[in-house]
């Protein structure tokens, strides 16, 4: 019953796909979920469009029990809401689901990023970076500039452009490189020190 109620409401914000996930039914939009009901209750997925709406409603967060722990995971009970067909649970879901939309396309973007895209990067910065063992973006700002630095100057040499450690710096920074300030010059190169690479003075 509670599931056809949600149904009703949902159509109204577009057509839905529906998946297992969490020992319940996803329910997804353009492969994008933002939905799930699971034993009797109705969660919405969280953004910040549809999160202060639903934190001002006392809507309680869903919790996914294992084996051996409990995880909270960013997902609101509305079922209430949803039982009134109230306007407001349109509102919540049509809310919910642009806020996916936009969480998804923010992950597609930044799985789609060159190293050469970031600033202060070219492509001969990019394919240095890849013999040093930097493949991707992840890897790098995961890693750090220091790092990166350090790798290169292991595999090309320690005669290695020092404006090379300041690029990587404002790449991971997403900052032009002679905006890097002395103080943190200072710690990149202590950094460089930590790591072993490079003989730096």
């Amino acid at each position: 019953m509670k599931r056809q109620l949600f149904y009703k409401v949902a159509t109204q914000c577009g057509s839905l796909q529906t998946r297992s996930m969490f020992g319940g039914t996803g329910i997804f939009q353009n492969n994008v979920m933002y939905a799930l009901i699971r034993e009797q209750s109705i969660y919405l997925r969280s953004h910040p469009l549809v999160e202060p709406k639903l934190a001002e409603l006392a809507c309680e967060k869903f919790k996914h029990i294992k084996k051996s722990s409990v995880a909270t995971v960013n997902y609101y009970d509305i079922t209430e809401l949803v039982e009134e067909q109230s306007d407001l649970a349109v509102e919540l879901v049509k809310l919910a689901i642009e806020g996916a939309k936009q969480d998804d396309e923010a992950k597609r973007c930044k799985s789609k990023r060159r190293l050469r895209d970031l600033p202060n990067m070219q492509l001969t910065t990019e394919r240095m970076m890849k013999k040093a063992g930097i493949e991707n973006v992840d890897t790098f700002l995961e890693k750090g500039a220091s790092y990166a630095f350090a790798r290169i100057c292991e595999i090309y040499g320690r005669d290695i452009d020092m404006r090379l450690l300041w690029k990587l710096a404002g790449a991971v920074d997403g900052i032009h490189w002679e905006l890097i300030q002395e103080p943190k010059r200072q710690q990149l190169l202590q950094e460089c020190r930590h790591f072993g690479f490079v003989a730096l003075q």
